[in-house]
């Protein structure tokens, strides 16, 4: 009974520790974090983020003290403003998503920010091109018919190359070409990005063979970052499930997004592995270009609330800490991450 709540809390998008640590609060009445650490099994260096992120979701409160101790608030209550919350950002984002592309399109704006897919040909085109330049990562957001319609070329990206999928519809074969797959049932767009540095989006591809197809094509960063955080703090973080990817031994795997980095990693610890990883980037006080490897200490994992995503990684040096996209409080700001899955020390 237990494991099927936490596993349905994950549909929400909490992580393994935070739907472990929600219900151990539901079903003992508040705790101090030694004794929620004992009652969720979960890590007492992990205990603060986890309940911390928790709050932030509106799940839990503090109440501060010596020790400070933690209660879990009524779920009807708060799970239903957690849905009512997302499913405002999804529209929101939405709306502000399509208002950019059209605001592109009245300006007829140069092909160095975004070119126009006025027909079939262009939409295949470009998304050939776009698959076949994954490097590190490659995230998908639509319906079984356009997947089916690339999946030869999908199949082909490097199994280091973290891929991820969302599905509009049902479609089963997902699950034997992607690592994380995940079902929301909406009209929305069709959406695929290759390594944060390349960009395809369809608004409208509901049929196999859309009356009037546009698509749009851009390399230009600042779309792809507001289609970037659509897509994982709105689209991945509420839907549900299907397959997470398990981590194994001696597995090396791509990111360029931090977040997802995150979540294989957090995996990788519950399942009791070590993380080397290999982090190119910009030192965030230089604004130099560095390299840096080592050891994953621990995570912490954030959402579009509170934008805080880092690694915390030992080095020869000492520990470094590791943000994403534009991070400024961390030591490095992440351009790409290879992570190794190694045995426990």
């Amino acid at each position: 009974m237990i494991e099927s709540i936490e596993k349905e809390l994950r549909k929400f998008g909490l992580s393994s520790y935070e739907a472990k640590a929600y219900v151990a609060l539901l079903k003992y009445g508040s705790m101090t974090s030694t004794e929620l650490a004992k009652k969720a099994g979960i890590p007492q260096p992990r205990v603060y983020d986890v309940v911390r992120r928790l709050e932030r979701r509106g799940l839990v409160v503090v109440a501060e003290g010596h020790p400070a101790r933690y209660y879990a608030l009524d779920p009807p209550t708060s799970l239903r403003k957690l849905v009512e919350q997302k499913v405002r950002e999804l529209e929101n984002t939405y709306s502000s998503i399509l208002s950019i592309f059209t605001a592109y399109r009245e300006r007829n704006e140069s092909v160095a920010d975004i070119v126009r897919l006025e027909s079939m040909l262009s939409i295949d085109t470009a998304t050939e091109n776009l698959i076949k330049e994954a490097k590190y990562e490659f995230l998908f957001a639509g319906y079984c018919h356009t997947l089916r319609r690339y999946r030869e070329l999908v199949e082909l990206i490097p199994r280091e190359v973290s891929k991820c999928a969302i599905l509009y519809d049902e479609c089963r074969e997902a699950e034997k070409i992607f690592g994380e797959v995940r079902r929301k049932v909406i009209r929305g767009p069709t959406v695929l990005i290759a390594d944060r540095r390349r960009l395809v989006v369809v608004p409208r591809w509901w049929e196999p063979e859309p009356p009037a197809p546009l698509g749009f094509f851009t390399e230009n960063k600042f779309l792809i970052h507001i289609l970037g955080e659509y897509y994982l703090f709105v689209l991945r973080d509420y839907s549900r499930v299907l397959q997470v990817e398990e981590p194994r031994l001696g597995e090396r795997k791509r990111f360029v997004f931090l977040p997802r980095a995150t979540d294989y990693i957090d995996i990788a610890f519950d399942k009791r592995y070590a993380v080397r990883v290999k982090v190119n980037g910009i030192d965030t006080k230089t604004r130099k270009n560095v390299v840096i490897i080592g050891d994953v200490e621990r995570i912490q994992a954030g959402s579009l609330g509170d934008g805080v995503t880092r690694l915390y990684v030992k080095t020869p040096k000492g520990v470094v800490t590791v943000g994403g996209w534009e991070a400024y409080l961390e030591d490095i700001e992440a351009e790409t991450i290879e992570v190794e899955v190694l045995r426990k020390k």
